[in-house]
């Protein structure tokens, strides 16, 4: 079943059509083409799919993206500023 959802990205806002068994991080990066957060062990052990969620670190793989819905999400691409990506 597609849900569709209002997530806020790294402060820009998109209404997506997900499936409704998908995590944040599959919609971050196959719906919406951020790819900076990984995808590694799917059990939220190895940490490569770390985004803040409202500032806080959230494990993306086992996150349900309808839990991200309206709340704020940074992904590493939102941590660069104007001169450039964070040394992160």
């Amino acid at each position: 079943m597609i849900e569709t959802l209002e997530l806020v990205i790294n402060g820009d806002r998109h209404e997506v059509g997900v499936p409704s068994h998908y995590s944040l991080l599959e919609t971050l990066r196959y719906v919406l083409g951020y790819t900076g957060s990984k995808q590694g062990c799917d059990k939220g052990d190895c940490g490569a799919c770390t985004v803040l969620l409202d500032g806080v670190p959230t494990l993306s793989c086992i996150l349900p993206v309808q839990e991200a819905e309206g709340r704020a999400v940074t992904t590493v691409e939102g941590l660069a500023g104007p001169e450039g990506p964070h040394p992160l």
